[in-house]
């Protein structure tokens, strides 16, 4: 209901709680889909094989005629359907209006700064930056916006991003109101883990999980193990299955159910190793976690990949510089989950080696930095 309307939501403030996730959420309402399905049925032209916008909004610019001419044969079905055909034939020119309107947008479409991602189902186009659309889509309806998070990177950064010129802005970084001592955040230099990580690697970090999970204060406790993937999981599986305390997340089905083993009263002593609860999960009494991976973006997803390799203008490092800073914001957002309130307390450890030179060149705020401290082994 966004874009180009009326304030559909007749208010003058907007206030984006979560600010962190702000710009995927425009990226994510702004992207187009088109399936392969519905333009084979409405016999289409041949998708192009290219991830090249420009040739996508012409290959929609060709497409729109007999789009139009199959979504009229199928209006027209729906307007002589018998009553028992009806829903059916309603479906149909749905779908049929649904494509036109798909191919429309994908032709008005500027293409500066969009990507392009395929499969044998699927093609998405989405902006590249939320920059491109933030305004048109969302700022201009309000007066006045506040974005809150605990972790909405750098000011520059952001600001760039969201398409918020900065002398329309202000940044407040807010004190933590949490007592210090109840948060600590340890770098626990373990090993660097990435793609090549060797067995023997995995056995070390093991090991700390272990020598952490037998400290008398922590060892009746719960705690949240984040790993970032499923793959570390599995790698780590090996050597803590032998202790019942541990309990792994390998697959989606298994999230609600280890979340409920962490919200309830018994037993403790429950430690979950999981890739998805490093955010967005209100889960109290979990009195300690490990980050054993640096939440970097995955560079097998060529999005990423191209947002770390952009050059905005001459500002070579924006892409590097975001990728770093979304990395931190993922690490602040983790170390978050274990203290949920004043009279809470847990500690976080950090056992990837590639934390340090990431903390020492990226943002991240002054309630994190106070509590991060070096533990020698």
């Amino acid at each position: 209901y966004i874009g180009g309307r009326p304030n559909p939501f007749r208010r003058s403030l907007l206030i984006a709680d979560e600010g962190h996730l702000v710009e995927d959420a425009i990226v994510g309402a702004t992207a187009i889909s088109l399936w392969k399905g519905p333009c084979k049925e409405a016999g289409l032209p041949e998708w192009p094989k290219s991830d090249d916008p420009y040739q996508w909004i012409a290959w929609a610019t060709d497409s729109l005629p007999p789009a139009r001419t199959w979504h009229q044969a199928k209006t027209d079905i729906l307007n002589s359907a018998a009553t028992e055909d009806t829903a059916s034939a309603f479906k149909v020119a749905r779908r049929a209006e649904a494509l036109c309107n798909t191919i429309r947008e994908l032709r008005r479409l500027d293409p500066t700064d969009w990507a392009v991602s395929v499969n044998d189902k699927e093609v998405k186009l989405r902006p590249l930056w939320a920059w491109s659309v933030a305004n048109d889509r969302l700022w201009q309806h309000f007066d006045r916006i506040l974005i809150m998070s605990a972790t909405l990177s750098d000011p520059k950064t952001l600001m760039a991003k969201l398409a918020i010129p900065p002398d329309q802005a202000m940044y407040i970084d807010v004190p933590s109101t949490f007592p210090l001592e109840n948060r600590p955040v340890f770098y626990y230099p373990t090993v660097k883990v990435n793609r090549n990580t060797e067995p023997e690697e995995w056995e070390s970090i093991a090991k700390v999980l272990l020598h952490i999970a037998d400290m008398p204060r922590l060892r009746d406790q719960k705690a949240i193990i984040h790993t970032t993937s499923y793959k570390v999981v599995h790698a780590l599986i090996p050597y803590l299955m032998e202790d019942e305390r541990f309990l792994f997340h390998t697959d989606a089905r298994q999230k609600e159910t280890l979340i409920n083993v962490l919200k309830g009263t018994e037993p403790n002593g429950r430690f979950v190793l999981s890739p998805s609860l490093g955010t967005g999960v209100d889960i109290p009494n979990v009195r300690w976690q490990a980050i054993v991976k640096v939440p970097f973006g995955d560079l097998g997803d060529p999005i990423i990949r191209m947002r770390k390799d952009y050059q905005r203008g001459e500002d070579k490092q924006f892409g590097r510089r975001n990728y770093d800073e979304e990395a931190m914001n993922n690490v602040v957002q983790a170390a978050g989950r274990a203290v949920r309130g004043p009279q809470d307390w847990g500690v976080t450890y950090i056992l990837d080696e590639n934390f340090w030179g990431l903390y020492k060149r990226t943002y991240s705020p002054a309630f994190f930095k106070e509590a991060v401290k070096w533990m020698n082994r």
